[in-house]
């Protein structure tokens, strides 16, 4: 089987990673700040330089923090970014977002930010993200349609999956 290659137009050029590394939680992600407590176990898909994983990683801290990108290059100035920021803990790889290495529900929070525009299969990473979050768990992204970042065309039938995207995942009924 063919695997969907992930499209990365801006590459890992100093300019990007500069504009990149003033991201946080704060500035960037704030509709994941209430998800992430202590102890958590959180998954950063498409990490880039790691700015916002170094403070979640700190906002979760002792929990645990994986960070993933397509980029071996990003994976390293995550790494880099990290230990400037003198965060511990955090374990970095390259991951494909479409065929994630981790056991279904493994994260409480799996976050993606500006991923599902440069993926090759928006759908396939959104339910590849859901599957490694646990039951009563949440997967976010920044909210927006996917037909509005041109990934789906109208009718495509993405409301179900973009209604999905920002809300907890239900637990399993006993």
């Amino acid at each position: 089987m063919v695997r969907p290659q992930a499209v990365y137009p801006h590459g890992q050029h100093a300019s990007v990673v500069r504009s990149y590394q003033r991201r946080t939680v704060a500035n960037s992600a704030a509709y994941l700040a209430d998800e992430l407590r202590p102890g958590s176990a959180v998954l950063d898909v498409g990490c880039g330089p790691g700015s916002i994983t170094a403070d979640i990683a700190e906002r979760v801290s002792p929990g645990r923090v994986v960070a993933v990108d397509a980029s071996p290059e990003a994976v390293a100035t995550a790494r880099r970014t990290a230990a400037d920021h003198g965060v511990r803990g955090v374990e970095f790889a390259v991951a494909d977002v479409h065929a994630l290495d981790f056991p279904d529900a493994t994260f409480d929070v799996v976050h993606a930010h500006q991923v599902l525009q440069y993926v090759a299969d928006p759908v396939r990473a959104l339910s590849e993200m859901r599957r490694v979050c646990r039951p009563g768990g949440t997967h976010r992204r920044p909210r927006r349609r996917l037909r509005d970042d041109g990934l789906a065309p109208r009718g495509a039938g993405t409301g179900r999956v973009d209604g999905a995207v920002s809300a907890r995942r239900p637990a399993r009924r006993r």
